[in-house]
């Protein structure tokens, strides 16, 4: 006996459409493009919250301008992530946004590593 596909997941994907719709009306109302362009506000909401847990060796090449001009944001996070994955890996590194500790100045064991 063969069984039929069945797509049991029809009437959730529909109630998940249309709450993704509602929530994106509320930031784009009466906006045809609301959906799409929910979806881009939340991948940059998404982006700029990873940007400081970055390596600071992704600067690099921007400190040097060599890539400035042909380089999005999202192209920098995209490097910025595979040194990270590879960071991981391999070794510790220090990120973007690396904070003072609160004891003071001292220059040994002030940033945030990884």
């Amino acid at each position: 006996m063969i069984f039929p596909l069945i797509r049991p997941y029809g009437a959730a994907d529909e109630a998940l459409r249309r709450a993704e719709a509602e929530v994106a009306d509320k930031y784009f109302p009466n906006d045809a493009d609301a959906v799409a362009k929910y979806e881009i506000y939340t991948q940059t909401v998404q982006v700029t919250n990873e940007l400081p847990g970055l390596p600071v060796s992704v600067l690099g090449p921007y400190s040097l301008k060599q890539k400035v001009s042909q380089e999005t944001v999202a192209e920098f996070h995209s490097e910025g992530k595979a040194l990270q994955t590879a960071y991981k890996t391999n070794e510790r590194y220090e990120t973007l946004m690396t904070a003072q500790k609160r004891s003071g100045t001292a220059s040994k064991g002030i940033f945030q590593w990884r």
